[in-house]
């Protein structure tokens, strides 16, 4: 990880080289034309920047922690792309002077987010190194003084590549190019030596359908971490809508917004609710087959609503629940699974001999998570 993270800071920091260069050039650095109006629109686009990354943090910090690879992975993609905007500001200037607050609003807003997004996702990674030694505060400290070295070991870089490329607009794009893929590379090599053994919804969903699809089997993290997806959503995640709004519904709600939902979200009437109620009068969730209001061009899909109660315990009986009711649907013939999307009370007793799988087999997957080295409550 350490390796991969110095070569792609290296990287990530020459990049930067080329897009400060490029703003400059744009605001007449170059030719000593700087004025006020150059000045203060650089002022109105940070502080543009500063709002972004404040709506930003209002609106997706509690993701961080739980996906912290996806994310990371997205800061390096949002600050290549900042760079780029900021090329694009001096490729453009001459041609459209308008568009100069716009772009480097825009450039400072990503820049801003993506060192927000760095910052919130290293400390997960930090406190996965740490485990039981909890010398979190030294691995902190040694991993920033690693960041810093990089960063200036890529402007001594970028500043050399620089004078190479001089001012000539299609050196410095293909220089961004070049970089940027190497960023890439270097960002997903790195995430994919991180082995998490912390227990996420991702991570809870791949080990259900595992067990129930496997006959018991219950995988290490280190081989659940191999397929683990960063660049796609994940893949036992009820996805939203059809294939055209489903990313839009992705991003704004969330990958797991369609698996676990409220009742709110679901299309059960009062009397399909008795019958639920009496399923699982004593447990802390309910497994349905329904369609979504919030989607409605989305077909009925399985699902789970959680009481606020509901334990770790609780997340993966109902996890094994659904898993064990989404394989009993794939096995129906095709009309039967109409059938169900056409009334759910079709679905009862398939829900019901999913709980039942559930609950005998819980402990059996709560003891066999901790025997494989994951870090939950239970285990």
């Amino acid at each position: 990880f350490t390796l991969w993270r110095i070569a792609q800071r290296i990287v990530s920091s020459t990049v930067s080289v080329f897009g400060t260069q490029s703003l400059l050039l744009a605001l007449g650095v170059k030719t000593h034309k700087v004025g006020a109006a150059a000045a203060s629109g650089w002022v109105v686009a940070n502080a543009i920047g500063k709002f972004s990354k404040m709506s930003f943090a209002a609106g997706w910090g509690r993701d961080f922690d739980s996906d912290a690879k996806r994310w990371r992975f997205r800061a390096a993609l949002m600050w290549v792309f900042a760079n780029g905007m900021e090329i694009l500001v001096y490729v453009v200037h001459n041609t459209a002077p308008r568009s100069f607050v716009f772009l480097v609003a825009l450039s400072v807003s990503l820049k801003q987010i993506s060192i927000l997004t760095s910052s919130a996702t290293r400390g997960t990674f930090y406190k996965q190194f740490a485990g039981q030694n909890e010398n979190l505060g030294d691995i902190t400290a040694k991993g920033d003084a690693q960041v810093a070295i990089a960063d200036l070991a890529g402007m001594v870089v970028g500043i050399q590549l620089a004078r190479l490329a001089g001012s000539t607009p299609l050196y410095i794009w293909g220089a961004w190019l070049l970089l940027s893929a190497a960023d890439f590379v270097c960002i997903l090599r790195s995430l994919d030596t991180i082995v998490f053994k912390f227990l996420n919804l991702e991570r809870c969903s791949v080990l259900a359908h595992d067990y129930v699809r496997n006959d018991g089997l219950v995988r290490a993290p280190a081989e659940v971490s191999a397929g683990e997806p960063i660049l796609s959503r994940p893949e036992h995640a009820t996805r939203q809508g059809n294939f055209v709004t489903g990313w839009y519904y992705d991003v704004v709600r969330g990958y797991w917004a369609g698996t676990f939902r409220k009742l709110s979200e679901t299309t059960v009437n009062p009397t399909k609710l008795r019958g639920l109620l009496g399923l699982f009068a004593n447990g802390q969730y309910m497994v349905l087959h329904t369609g979504n209001p919030n989607s409605p061009e989305a077909p009925p899909r399985p699902c789970v609503v959680l009481r606020q109660s509901a334990t770790e315990d609780d997340v993966f009986e109902a996890m094994l629940a659904l898993e064990h009711l989404k394989r009993d649907i794939e096995a129906l013939p095709p009309e039967d699974k109409r059938a169900l999307d056409a009334d759910m009370e079709a679905a009862l007793p398939l829900i019901e001999k999913a709980r039942d799988y559930a609950t005998a087999r819980v402990g059996d997957v709560v003891q066999g998570v901790g025997e494989a080295g994951w870090t939950c409550k239970s285990s």
